[in-house]
């Protein structure tokens, strides 16, 4: 009997073999394809915006990614991208009061800040991508061209680049003269006697943009399921 058992265990051990062969070991996380132009995926991607007076206050709040890319060359690596902000999206998040806080987004909105109406949209388009940043936390700088109410400058900065799970993910902080592109409300530049109403003329942006890959958009859910459940937790411990 035991020769019979042998010999019915050959198929079923080489039935299994060649299904190892052919699916592999358990595969590692994936890197973004080769020469792919990975779309930023706009729903986990945001900007917040931090900007303050020379004296007293300061302000933040979030404006949000239209579309974008990021292509990558072929060793998997990001070489470029280029990105859409909807300036139309501009919020504050600091300003408790809604009459003020409404008073305060249309400020920024009307011709003596971005001049929404006329410039909806804000470009970023990166052309190069080198390894290597002078800030600490960072792994790579970007090179390109902001455009902000149809002016174009040219501007470099820190970001840190994870890449896996096919896709990629860039985070950065980037300081703008807003002077250069043309809003100079309350710019010690350009007024004199402003007194404690100057308003500073760089403001920053830090980004988190997400392209490809269903990975991140789980771990961002995951984030974003934590934040919730410790709001309603406080929510509730307040009551």
């Amino acid at each position: 009997m035991y020769p019979f058992r042998i010999r019915n265990l050959f198929p079923a051990l080489a039935l299994t073999l060649a299904v190892l062969i052919h699916c592999g070991a358990p595969a590692s996380a994936a890197t973004p394809t080769a020469n792919a132009e990975l779309t930023i995926d706009t729903t986990l991607s945001k900007v917040v915006w931090h900007a303050r007076k020379v004296v007293g206050d300061q302000h933040r709040g979030t404006v949000a990614v239209k579309s974008g890319s990021v292509s990558l060359g072929p060793d998997g690596k990001p070489t470029a991208a280029q990105i859409t902000i909807d300036m139309r999206s501009i919020e504050n998040e600091d300003v408790t009061n809604e009459r003020w806080n409404a008073k305060l987004v249309k400020h920024l909105k009307s011709d003596d800040f971005f001049a929404v109406s006329k410039h909806p949209v804000a470009t970023l388009v990166v052309t190069e991508i080198r390894e290597g940043a002078k800030e600490s936390g960072y792994t790579h700088t970007l090179d390109g061209n902001l455009t902000i109410r149809g002016e174009t400058r040219p501007t470099s900065f820190p970001a840190k680049i994870v890449l896996g799970d096919g896709a990629a993910t860039a985070t950065g902080r980037l300081t703008v003269d807003r002077t250069e592109f043309g809003v100079r409300y309350g710019s010690g530049k350009f007024f004199q006697n402003l007194g404690n109403r100057v308003i500073a003329d760089n403001f920053t942006l830090e980004f988190e943009i997400h392209a490809g890959g269903d990975a991140s958009r789980a771990a961002a859910t995951s984030r974003g399921r934590v934040r919730r459940m410790q709001r309603s937790k406080a929510s509730a411990t307040a009551q």
